[in-house]
């Protein structure tokens, strides 16, 4: 439990700095003249932490007095409980940093209240924008076009008739509204954008303060109804790029909207994340709270351009494999897709997207609950067709036994000229002697492979030679084959007598082989190769 002094210490050292007192009244038809005074006086907070006075202007530009500032407590949902008064500051604290906003803008006005027009074209320069540029749209009672300089920032999309020039609308975006491509349009703009603002939703409004016959018709909403109120606008030229681009931008910020409103209570700051840095976003990894977290990103990741590896492993309970892939269907940049530990069975949905989305290049399915039949779909989706890339499919810690790793290395092996793999990875599944025999005889035809992974499987002395004569012969071509990993199988003597001569001949650098039936013979061989050392013999021979 967090005690209420550590509270009040925190309080002390954060807040007192900007505690100040107001020497005389306060004027607000005076505040930026030069009669106007201020010094700040630090006091003690106590219970009332964020209780304090009127910023004045200067303490924008004056240095405060340095104060070492700890860390703050750690709260937890039971310090809180504990704690009422603290809610209660906090809501003090936002009220009174508005009334500051306030008194701050008629400062640097000089005194002057600004319009309401104002206040938003000032907020454009103040705030980030997500996307800026000219746009036309059409009237609401004209149904004519006229060119505005669209500004998307916040929740708000705001159109001027110059850059940040005269406020002719805007549009209020709370989550609900629609954004589409107006297909059944007959005229000229026929697939422009038009977001639709449902009942419920806040309103489309302009700031007119003129409503004679030279006000502009095109941004006239004098009435307050804005039931199935649609705001039609278009790119310049019919740039279909732009045109796309200004659909993403909306689409992905009403999503957030959506997000934000409906899981209030538990948002997912990784999925904020992937929303603040979308534009620049190389890699991201998600462990989702709920499913509205996938769905959140459901849309901006059909057009993400940037992101190349995305990590959605441990989500047993919340990663619905449709709704990704129905993303991934039109996703262009994702080159490497981590599913891992998601106690996945059935992945017939991700069946498409292997065979045709092209940037994709390694898929982990590791950790899961594949059997035969789930890795015989795959096999048969793996792409055939396209030019030559690499793609790999992690498939450890599965349950695939024979059958499945035969339409898997079969299709593989049918496949080179399409695709080509560096790394085969089947550790800890159920492959035998089989198995092995499968995958030793088709050795040839990957060419590319480095690394062999089919440790923790039932592969005994039969297995090994296979995959050594194999190995041997594969190498004499290519020399490609540097790591097999055969560890906790069932390999005797006589599997390691064969294994050994790999290590000899220098074809193999790393050879992981701990966990089987080798005996004190098998490891005298592996140590005459003069690879490893072996402290096994060392203890034997005392």
């Amino acid at each position: 439990m967090v005690k209420g002094e550590e509270f009040k210490q925190y309080g002390r050292a954060t807040s007192s700095p900007t505690v100040i007192k107001v020497k005389k009244t306060i004027n607000t038809q005076g505040i930026g003249k030069d009669d106007f005074h201020s010094a700040y006086i630090q006091t003690s907070l106590d219970e009332n932490i964020f209780k304090f006075d009127i910023h004045p202007y200067q303490i924008f530009d004056k240095p405060l007095i340095n104060v070492n500032i700890p860390a703050p407590p750690t709260l937890s949902d039971q310090d809180i409980q504990s704690y009422p008064f603290l809610a209660q500051c906090k809501k003090n604290y936002e009220e009174r940093d508005e009334k500051y906003k306030e008194q701050l803008e008629l400062l640097n006005a000089g005194g002057k209240k600004r319009s309401e027009k104002e206040k938003i074209a000032q907020r454009g320069t103040d705030v980030k924008v997500d996307k800026e540029g000219w746009l036309v749209k059409e009237g609401r009672i004209r149904k004519t076009w006229k060119k505005r300089w669209f500004i998307l920032s916040e929740n708000t999309l705001s159109y001027y008739t110059a850059k940040k020039n005269k406020l002719k609308g805007k549009m209020v975006l709370d989550g609900n509204q629609v954004i589409r491509f107006a297909k059944n349009r007959t005229d000229e703009h026929k697939g422009c954008l038009e977001i639709y603002t449902p009942k419920g939703s806040m309103s489309v409004g302009n700031d007119n303060e003129s409503t004679n016959s030279g006000a502009e018709e095109d941004d006239s909403d004098e009435d307050d109804d804005t039931i199935g109120r649609t705001l039609f606008f278009d790119v310049e030229n019919g740039d279909e790029e732009e045109r796309r681009s200004w659909y993403i931008a909306l689409n992905n910020k009403l999503t957030l909207l959506n997000y934000v409103n409906v899981c209030s209570a538990s948002i997912n700051d990784q999925v904020l994340e992937f929303f603040n840095i979308i534009h620049k976003q190389k890699v991201f990894q998600c462990k989702f709270k709920q499913t509205e977290d996938l769905m959140a990103i459901k849309e901006p990741l059909k057009y993400h351009e940037n992101l190349q590896t995305l990590i959605l492993k441990n989500n047993p309970t919340t990663l619905n494999l449709n709704v990704l892939c129905e993303s991934l269907s039109l996703n262009r940049s994702v080159t490497k897709l981590d599913l891992s530990n998601n106690n996945l069975a059935n992945i017939e949905a991700l069946y498409p997207i292997v065979q045709n989305n092209k940037s994709l290049m390694y898929i982990n399915l590791s950790h899961n609950r594949l059997d035969d039949n789930a890795v015989i779909g795959l096999s048969k989706a793996l792409p055939n067709t396209g030019s030559r890339r690499l793609f790999e499919i992690d498939l450890s810690y599965n349950k695939i036994g024979n059958d499945g790793i035969k339409a898997f290395i079969t299709s593989l092996a049918s496949l080179q000229g399409t695709i080509y793999i560096q790394n085969l990875l089947l550790h800890r599944n159920k492959i035998s002697n089989e198995g092995a025999q499968i995958i030793a005889e088709n050795l040839s035809k990957f060419p590319e492979l480095i690394t062999l992974d089919i440790g923790r499987n039932n592969i005994s002395n039969e297995g090994a030679k296979a995959l050594s004569d194999a190995i041997v012969k594969n190498n004499k071509k290519t020399n490609n084959i540097k790591s097999v990993n055969l560890e906790n199988n069932a390999i005797g003597f006589e599997g390691t007598s064969e294994l050994s001569k790999l290590l000899e001949k220098g074809i193999l650098d790393e050879l992981i082989f701990g966990g089987n039936r080798i005996g004190i013979n098998g490891l005298q061989c592996l140590a005459k190769t003069g690879k490893h050392a072996f402290p096994e013999l060392e203890i034997i021979s005392k």
